[in-house]
């Protein structure tokens, strides 16, 4: 049951939770169609369209998050229930009468869900004429989101929600490119793009209920809207040099100067929680952000089987607004807002085929500093998802990769690859997970108005970035009686451990696993129907990506030190395909 307790009497009313109407997860239900058309009126002009739309449906915004790591083995919340590596999770539908109170919530009847929708089209029109590349694209975009879900990821029905978001963009962007014979060419080009988000998002949240309210708020202890609106306009140019025919030398910029206009209110707060959060305290921010990015690269070809690289290159990525966040009070907009992300770096490497064309080898290196790493942060206690900058954090790393025709074998290939990589956070004062003290670290003084105590993560790991990751694999394809084809495939994937929580929580390590992934087709003498059955994560390794403190943990009263409960976003168990693919 779900106990809701009326502010204004006091009158507490159980609600019966019905089970959920489907025990598969995550129920992917979709929808996507596509079409490409093309017109060349001459030999200099050629149009394109493209055009996508698709819907898609699942059983759950949380399908694949579990109670992961808990400092009991069980979930502080609900005891019943082991955390662990399996792929069990625990959802509740909201009681039908709670659901039927407000539109998103009552789509299914109060079963969890999440519907997407979403439109696209492109359209590019290139001219070449004088020597001259000129290209048109101009792109549209749409998509809305909906959701009901149950957040507390236990067995426990203790925390729902709804949310209704929509998305619109629009774009442009014009190119000139010169396709002169000499050893100097040149690329000059102009962007444009408006876009509009409008976020809606309702958290029932403890049994909270108002019966003075309108019926839509009833049993809403929060509720959140926020629009985003944004123009970005670029102008780029590369210049291309090739001195001789082995040597290619290139180099340019882009410029990127950006608005946005943000807003954000509470409209309702349930009268129990409004101390905690402030009702109708509209913010309202205007950004302005604006950058220049460089690159240079140089390759070099001494003979047709071997090429070395070499590149520098600096990256931008823009800032922006929170929509999700939630204002508590003594808050401000400065939790909200979020600046833009830059990366300098370099990479080299070397490509080469040797063995008479039957070994492939590539090599490569690389060493980049993020400034104003941009982090997604689940913070538990305001169930919201925000973005926060870490001061810098240094990516460096090899890469090899290898492909191999056995000549006694006709038709395997076999293939490999391995990398090296360390990623850590140079400069960065960020948030301390649940429950940590000022002896485990969490000591650093945080910026006014709440002055929240925070942790130096200098030093610390990347979340999900391994120090190793390897593959390995082979291809094997064979002719069968009457030209058919037969293939079949292998693909072992190892990573070593990781931490998966941005914060570097204790508990949140995935440890090392090895995955397999596996197919066998079979393929007509025309090669145009091919009927394979492929299978991904044979082995059913639990595998987490990302995890985060679970809502309402550690429980209230627990003693200085308890550790939250860590909720782990899971990779897919062993999923099994039956594809057929025809061609006409």
């Amino acid at each position: 049951t779900y106990t809701t307790r009326d502010a204004i009497t006091g009158v507490s009313t159980p609600h019966v939770v019905p089970p959920p109407s489907d025990r598969d997860l995550p129920g992917n239900r979709s929808l996507f169609g596509r079409l490409t058309a093309t017109y060349t009126p001459s030999n200099a002009l050629k149009l394109t369209l493209k055009a996508t739309a698709g819907t898609q449906r699942t059983g759950s915004y949380a399908a694949n998050v579990r109670p992961w790591r808990c400092v009991t083995g069980a979930s502080s919340i609900n005891p019943s229930q082991p955390c662990g590596d399996d792929f069990a999770v625990q959802q509740n539908p909201l009681p039908p009468e709670i659901a039927a109170m407000r539109a998103d919530s009552n789509r299914y009847g109060g079963q969890p869900y999440t519907r997407y929708n979403a439109r696209t089209a492109t359209a590019r029109v290139d001219y070449a004429a004088n020597n001259f590349l000129l290209t048109s694209i101009t792109n549209g975009q749409y998509y809305r989101f909906g959701a009901t879900a149950d957040y507390d990821f236990t067995g426990v029905p203790a925390i729902y929600g709804d949310e209704n978001d929509n998305y619109r963009a629009f774009s442009e962007e014009l190119r000139a490119q010169t396709q002169w014979i000499g050893p100097l060419n040149y690329m000059v080009g102009f962007f444009y793009q408006r876009t509009r988000l409008r976020f809606n998002r309702a958290s029932l949240i403890g049994g909270s209920e108002d019966t003075s309210v309108d019926p839509a708020n009833r049993y809403v202890t929060i509720s959140k809207f926020s629009t985003t609106r944004g123009e970005t306009r670029s102008v780029f140019g590369q210049v291309l040099w090739t001195p001789w025919p082995q040597v290619e030398a290139a180099a340019g910029a882009r410029y990127t100067d950006e608005t946005k206009r943000s807003f954000f209110v509470q409209p309702y707060v349930n009268r129990l929680a409004a101390g905690l959060f402030p009702a109708n305290t509209p913010l309202n921010i205007d950004q302005h952000f604006n950058d220049w990015s460089p690159e240079a690269s140089l390759k070099w070809k001494p003979r047709e089987n071997l090429m070395a690289y070499g590149a520098w290159k600096q990256g931008y990525k823009s800032g922006g607004f929170s929509n999700s966040g939630t204002l508590a009070t003594g808050g401000s907009i400065d939790v909200f807002t979020f600046r833009p992300e830059t990366v300098k770096g370099v990479e080299a490497g070397l490509k080469t085929t040797l063995l008479d064309n039957r070994l492939l080898l590539n090599l490569a290196a690389y060493h980049y500093r993020y400034s104003d790493l941009q982090l997604e942060f689940f913070n538990a206690p305001t169930l919201t998802l925000v973005t926060t900058n870490i001061g810098s954090a240094t990516i460096k790393g090899l890469e090899a990769e290898a492909e191999y025709l056995p000549p006694a074998i006709r038709g395997l290939r076999l293939r490999g690859s391995v990398q090296h990589n360390l990623a850590r956070y140079r400069n960065f004062i960020g948030p301390c997970y649940a429950g940590q003290t000022a002896a485990q670290g969490c000591n650093q003084p945080g910026p006014p108005p709440t002055n929240a105590t925070l942790q130096d993560l200098s030093g610390k790991p990347l979340a999900g970035a391994p120090k190793w990751t390897g593959t390995l694999g082979f291809d094997l394809d064979r002719s069968l009686t009457n030209s058919w084809g037969l293939g079949v495939s292998t693909n072992v994937r190892y990573s070593s451990r990781y931490s998966a929580s941005p914060v570097a929580q204790p508990l949140a390590v995935q440890p090392s696993y090895t995955w397999l992934d596996a197919s066998i087709r079979v393929q007509s003498p025309d090669r145009r129907t091919q009927v394979a059955l492929i299978g991904k994560n044979l082995t059913n390794r639990f595998v987490v990506s990302y995890a985060s403190d679970s809502p309402n943990t550690p429980p209230r009263g627990s003693p200085a030190g308890t550790l939250a409960d860590q909720a782990g976003i899971f990779l897919p168990p062993r999923t099994v395909e039956l594809q057929l693919t025809w061609r006409y």
